[in-house]
């Protein structure tokens, strides 16, 4: 019974050690921006193709959403962060779309590239843009936020689009996989956004945590202490689905397709369910066999017919 009194201290301390160990460990290895887009660098809107993350692209025709002309530009994030992206114009009377990139992306990535050129082929002017610490925009960390930062950069976007003198109801917004969440919050934060295209969105970051990683649900807070010892980062300071709560009569579209294993349907179906508790209409297109993003390059055609409907303004007002 002693020794059992000197040994738990001891077994507990161990164990409280070990946690915070792996926390770290972890927190370092999810956040870190690695280097998937220094591998994409050569891509850009008038020649690009896939270099990482191919599987369902190997057969996609890039050539043909290729943007001939594209402007190199600056802007600050809405926290002063300066951010670098790429604007293709097309009409000055039609809308523009942001396009928000996912998870340890940029815009050299042929993901948000053939999401641009979709838009571009159906009319529209385009805003690509690196978020904070990824591409060319400036280096806050070096690590991914999880979106509760992010947000601000998606912001800056619309805030550069009204600069050159696009009305709130010309400017849309597309993100996928985290951009998804992060232009969920967005949209949640500004009341003058007004339409936003989802392809495959994260909608529960704590859900996936567990999903990505394999690891118990356990670790996530210990993840979370280590966001904020670490970068000053609170990972769930927004939900998404905050967005849904104050659409306020706003437009929302979705496709997920049914074998998406990164960002699994589930989160989708969250959306939607929320959605109906809250009488918020969603376009929703769930195309089956398709994975994580894939919907584009798997079914190019009415990927960018519904794009295209959906993106439409009812009163289109240019600079």
């Amino acid at each position: 019974m002693i020794r059992l009194r000197f040994v738990l201290p001891i077994v507990l301390t161990l164990a409280v050690v070990a946690y915070v160990g792996l926390s770290l460990v972890v927190y370092d290895g999810l956040s870190r921006i690695g280097s998937v887009c220094d591998d994409n660098r050569a891509n850009r809107p008038d020649h690009f193709g896939c270099v990482t993350d191919c599987d369902e692209w190997q057969d996609f025709d890039f050539e043909a959403y290729s943007m001939p002309t594209y402007e190199e530009v600056h802007f600050p994030s809405r926290d002063g962060l300066q951010l670098s992206g790429w604007y293709i114009a097309t009409d000055p009377e039609a809308a523009t779309i942001i396009v928000v990139h996912g998870y340890q992306v940029c815009k050299y990535h042929h993901h948000p590239l053939a999401q641009a050129g979709a838009l571009y082929r159906a009319g529209f002017n385009v805003l690509l843009f690196d978020q904070r610490d990824c591409g060319d925009s400036q280096t806050e960390d070096g690590r991914s936020a999880y979106g509760s930062e992010e947000y601000l950069d998606a912001l800056g976007a619309f805030d550069f689009l009204r600069s050159r003198g696009f009305a709130d109801a010309s400017i849309g917004m597309h993100g996928s996989s985290l951009g998804g969440a992060i232009t969920l919050t967005a949209f949640a934060q500004e009341p003058g956004l007004k339409t936003i295209f989802l392809d495959s969105p994260l909608t529960d970051g704590r859900a996936q945590f567990t999903q990505y990683t394999g690891l118990p649900d356990a670790l996530f807070p210990g993840v979370e202490w280590a966001a904020r010892i670490v970068s000053g980062d609170t990972l769930l300071r927004h939900n998404p689905l905050d967005a849904i709560k104050r659409a306020g009569g706003r437009r929302l579209a979705v496709v997920h397709g049914t074998d998406d294993e990164i960002v699994r349907p589930s989160h989708t179906e969250r959306l939607l369910q929320v959605a109906a508790q809250h009488d918020v209409k969603i376009e929703a297109w769930r195309p089956k066999g398709v994975g994580h993003v894939g919907a584009l390059a798997v079914h190019p055609q009415e990927y960018e017919r519904r794009m295209a409907e959906f993106f439409i303004p009812e009163d289109p007002t240019g600079p």
